[in-house]
Parts: C-alpha cells; structure tokens; sequence
C-alpha cells in the first residue's frame, strides 16, 4: 500500500508539472522530502522534480545550490543515472539564469556519465539523450549557430515522437518551430508551433500554451496578420498575469507593443513597452532592455520627438558602454543610425550612413537588427533619390537591397524576399524597364506562391494590376537642365515606395489587410474588383500559329485590322512568357494572361482584377486538358478539325462568359 501511495504522489508531482502549477508542486516535494517514511528512490525523484519547479519559478539561485548539495551525497556518488539527472537539470538552471559557459561544461558531464555506463537501458539512454540534445540545441541558439540548433532540436524531436511524452513532445515542436522562425522559413515554423500549441491544449499546459501563443504571435507579426497575432498573445498574457510569470508578462508586453507601433498606435505601443522597460530595469536585464529601447525610439522619431528619442539612445549607450556585447553593439548603432537619418542633415545623413553599414558589413548577423538596418538604408537613399530630384536610382541602393534579398534567402524569410523584390520592381518602373520590372513581380509572385504567403500573394498581384492599369503613375517627368538632362521623382512616385519600404520589416501600417489601401486605390481609377470583362481567349500552337480563337468582341475576330496588329506584338509576349516566363502583361488597355497545357500555350485576353483572372483559368484547365488530343491533331485534319473548332470555340465562349460573371 505504501508503494502505491508514493507511486500516486510521484504521479501528481508529475501532473503539476504538466499543468504548470510550480508552486503547488514545490509545496508538495518539501513535504516529501520531509517524510521520514518515504523511500530513497522515491525521494530522489522527487528532489528532480524539485529541480525542475525551482527552475520554472525562476529560483535559480536556490535551485543552483539544491542541485551542489546533491551532487554530494553519497546516494548520488554511487550512482551515475542520478548524477546524470541532476546534471541535466542543473543545466537548465545555468541555461535559465544566463550562465551560458557552464552550460556547455554542465553538458559534457552529463554525457561523460551516459558514455561510460555500459548497463543502461536504451530506452532510458534515449530519454537522457534527448534531454541533453535538447541543452545543446539551446546553447547552440545561444551562439548564434541557427542551423547547429535546428540540428539538435530536430533530434529531440524524433525521439520525444518516439516515446510520445505529451509534454516533452510539446516543447519539441515549439523548439523546432521557434528556431525556423530565427532564421526566417515562417510556414514552417508556424506549422509546427501551432502543432505545438494543440498538444499543450491537450495536456492543459498553460506555461507551455502561454510561450507557444507568444511564439505564434511573433511570427504573424511578420506574416501581417496583426490582428490575430494580438489574439494570441491578449491570451497568453491573461495566463502569465495569472501565474504571475515575470518573463511571459515582459515578452507579451514587448510583442503586443510592437504589434500597436507597426498599428500606428503610438500610445497604446508606448504604454505597454514603458512598462516592459520598467520590468527589465527592474531586474537589471541589460540584453533585453537594449531590445526594447529599439521599438521605443523608432516610435518616438515617428512621433516627432526628438528629445525623447535621444533620451532613449542615451540611455542605450550607456547599456552598451558597460556590456561588450555584440548584439547590444548593434543595437546601438541601428539606435544611432535611426536618430542621424531623422535629423536629416547633410551630416547626420553621412553617419547615419555610416553606422547602419557597419551593422550590414560586421560579420555577427543577427536578422532582425541586420534586416532592420538594411530596411533604414534603403529609406536613407530614397530620401537622397528625391533630395536630388531623380529617378535614378543609385548603385548604393541597387546594392543594398541586393543585399537585402540574399539575406532574407539565406534566412529563409520570404515575406520579407517578396517585398524587396516588389520595392525593386517599383524602382525599375521608374526606370522605364517594363520588362525587368514584371519579370520581378512574377518572382515574387512565385515566391508567395511557393511558401504560402497568402496576405502577400494577394497583394502582389493587386499591385501587378495597378501597374498594369496605370502604368503612367510611373512615368518620370524630365527636367532638362544647362547640361545634362534629368528625371525627376514626383512626390506621389516617392510616397509609394516610403510605404513599401515600410512592409519590408514592418507589415502593412493600418494593421488591415494588404487589400485594404490597394483597393482603395483601385476605386479612384474605376477598377471593378469583383468581376472580369473577357475580350479574348487564344489558343496557340508551340510554332505560335493560333489553333482557337474565341472572341468576345467583334475587333477581336479574326479577320480583323486589330487582331492582325495585335499578332505582330504577340509573338514578343510568347518570347516573353517562353524564354523568362513573365505571363502577365497588357497591351492597349487591356491585359494578357499566358498559361501553357504541355505543348498548347493559352493566352487569356481581359479587363479586371488579376487575380479572378488567374482564378477563372484555372476553372477551364480540365475542360482544355479533356480536348487536348484533338487540338494537337489540326495539322493533319485541318478540314475535318474545322467543325469541331466552331463547336469548342462555341464552347468556350459560354464558359468563360459564364465563369467572368460568376
């Protein structure tokens, strides 16, 4: 009977683990240690669990000199498992309270232990391996070694599947969801934080729900989905101010104000990051103080305070004059820079230069201040762009967002690829190189495609459509001067690339979604977004000869003036669409759709939003699938083909009239 009472009472130690009751928890093993009863291999699992509770309670010194105090018993000296346990969470306490170089040598212990004792189990060896993978992976995050992590997370991964503890499944999959996050592949990361918040739902973890909502929240940040990024993180803070958990509390504050500073919300943003600031001053924590002293100063040049501002930079400096920290460094420059640009000078501009290059060129990259600097550069040499009355754009621009676009790759942000490319498609507008800048948005498009980013998907082809519609926004106007002829960037030209600039770090500022301001453009030039005007729909052969022609309009026939025109420029389309695969374009008013069944290339001529367009062929891709032995066949039967032709031709008009009105 005793036996199982202390089976029962391991048992519930267990559960208040599990559901984050820390304290009950740590009541309950200073009562267990207590009883003179209890047996020793009960009480040694009980002064783990001890371990564990002091660590989430954040008594990192009690639990630091608890776990010295066993290592030193004699139960302990005799047996390496227990040694090895108490090591492993030693570690996590060294790792919790910042002591980073003696959680590597904490490791090696541990598995110096595990190496030598030949009489182990697999299973449980797999059970302390995957815990001191776990420690690995986190000291490698730690270093900045993002793929060393993902290694060792994934690691631990396979083996909690394998065992399928709920709870340590559960962290697995936050830890492998949060390091794709660090280095930018967003679909993933949500992927498997979101599979990680269901099993904590399961079990009723509500430390572990609390952490992976901020987790998630992050991410939709980037993703522009700001209002369901709030949700998650309003959620999460209701759990921490009711355990009272000072870390949840301090990074649901600095998420969610973030959040209302990309909202232009400055007072609830400057609310709620005051009183982060005020919770990290009060521990002394340098490194997180210097992360939220960022946002703070951003808002305030927004915001036009300049003496605010400095304040906040002054107060960085001294953070970074007492911490030879690289990450605090940078953060400081990136704090520099931001102040020179906004005071806007001849020589506060050379050094803001100055300062967010050598963020760009130091070989410490950190993604966030590295992309946030590029992002200030890129503003700096636009504003420089229409200081000097051109549309020319620099080659310091053209290289950094160069720059910019290797970066988000190699971090595998492609929301934040996509959006450089489509500022550097806007450029090259202004340029006049049509074509280069659409074979950009087709990248981009592909890209948002790819990766799921549907927010940015759809805003890429809405701006396509605007292009494509008023492509004489993008005309410069020319200044001719005594020597040499000039192009000038028109205020309305250079407002819409600030606001671009603005969606490459920060999602779109409103906090609505990106269709919202596109399509308030859209009604100013007459643009119906709910439905297509079809004008034509072509069939051709990969010789390019036309083996359907489906006109909807009688200057789309045939044997029309108009038509024989419009085959001389189509054949540049095909070229186009073959060689560099741009199949979105206009001619006259009206635009081009390309699409290609095989050998068959498609070619859908309209007016409307692209995006039904899109929408609408990929609804009469069967239908031409189903017919394509046929078509294929017009050389040979031409004459008997021509009955059928009449009947498919016939066939597709009512299709596509029907489809255009849908």
């Amino acid at each position: 009977m005793r036996e199982i009472q202390e089976g029962n009472e391991v048992k519930l130690l267990e559960r208040l683990f599990q559901t984050s009751q820390f304290h009950e928890g740590l009541k309950l093993c200073q009562e267990m240690l207590q009883d003179q009863l209890l047996s020793s291999a009960v009480k040694q699992k009980v002064a783990i669990f001890k371990l564990r509770f002091l660590e989430k309670l954040e008594y990192y010194e009690e639990g630091i000199n608890s776990a010295h105090d066993l290592l030193k018993t004699p139960p302990v000296l005799k047996n390496s498992l227990y040694r090895t346990d108490i090591l492993i969470e030693l570690t996590k306490l060294y790792f919790s309270s910042g002591q980073i170089k003696l959680v590597i040598r904490t490791i090696q212990r541990a598995e110096e232990l595990l190496y030598h004792n030949k009489s182990i189990e697999t299973e449980e060896l797999e059970q302390k391996m995957a815990e001191l993978v776990l420690l690995r992976g986190g000291y490698e995050w730690q270093q900045g070694e993002l793929e060393n992590a993902l290694f060792f997370f994934k690691f631990n991964l396979e083996l909690r599947r394998k065992y399928n503890h709920l709870l340590d499944l559960a962290h697995a999959l936050n830890n492998v969801g949060v390091i794709y996050n660090a280095i930018g592949n967003l679909s993933k990361a949500l992927t498997y934080l979101k599979e990680a918040y269901t099993e904590y739902e399961k079990i009723k973890s509500t430390r572990g729900i609390s952490k992976t909502g901020y987790n998630i929240g992050a991410i939709l940040i980037q993703m522009g989905e700001l209002d369901e990024s709030l949700e998650y993180m309003r959620k999460s803070l209701q759990i921490d101010e009711k355990d009272n958990y000072h870390e949840g509390i301090r990074v649901a504050l600095q998420n969610m104000g973030e959040v209302y500073w990309h909202k232009g919300q400055y007072d609830r943003a400057l609310e709620l990051l005051t009183k982060c600031m005020s919770m990290v001053e009060e521990k002394d924590q340098h490194f997180e103080m210097s992360e939220v002293y960022i946002p703070l100063i951003a808002i305030h040049i927004e915001q036009n305070n300049e003496s605010a501002a400095y304040q906040c930079l002054t107060k960085l400096y001294r953070i970074y004059f007492n911490n030879p920290n690289k990450v605090i460094a940078q953060r400081y420059w990136l704090g520099k820079g931001m102040f020179f640009k906004y005071l806007d000078t001849h020589q506060s501009r050379i050094k803001a230069e100055y300062y967010l290059t050598q963020i760009i060129q130091d070989e410490m990259r950190y993604f966030d201040i590295t992309a946030m600097a590029m992002v200030e550069l890129t503003d700096l040499y636009l504003e420089k762009m229409k200081k000097d009355s051109t549309s020319k754009m620099p080659s310091s621009l053209s290289r950094v967002l160069e720059q910019m676009i290797t970066l988000a790759l190699h971090n595998h942000s492609y929301s934040m690829t996509a959006e450089v490319l489509l500022l550097k498609a806007k450029l090259i507008f202004l340029q006049g190189e049509i074509g280069h800048a659409h074979e950009l948005l087709q990248k981009a498009i592909r890209l948002a495609e790819e990766h799921d980013l549907e927010r940015i998907h759809v805003k890429i082809i809405q701006e396509l459509d605007e292009f494509l519609e008023k492509s004489a926004f993008w005309q410069v106007e020319l200044i001719t001067g005594d020597q040499n002829p000039n192009s000038k960037i028109s205020s309305n030209q250079y407002n819409t690339l600030k606001e671009q600039i603005k969606s490459i770090f920060a999602p779109d500022q409103s906090g609505n979604s990106a269709s919202t301001n596109l399509n308030s453009l859209s009604s100013l030039s007459g643009i119906n977004r709910e439905s297509i005007k079809p004008e034509c729909f072509l069939l051709i052969s990969p010789q390019g000869r036309v083996i359907l022609q489906t006109p909807f309009h009688s200057k789309w026939e045939a044997d029309s003036l108009y038509f024989s025109i419009f085959q001389i420029n189509l054949m540049g389309f095909l070229q186009d669409f073959v060689a560099k695969g741009i199949d979105i374009t206009s001619y006259e008013g009206v635009k081009l759709h390309f699409f290609k069944i095989k050998e068959i290339i498609g070619c859908f001529i309209y007016q409307g939003p692209l995006s039904i367009a899109v929408k609408k062929v990929e609804e009469l891709l069967p239908r031409i699938e189903e017919y394509y032995p046929r078509l294929t066949q017009f050389k040979e039967f031409e004459a008997q083909q021509r009955g059928f032709m009449n009947l498919l031709q016939q066939e597709f008009y009512f299709l596509i009239t029907s489809l255009s009105s849908a």
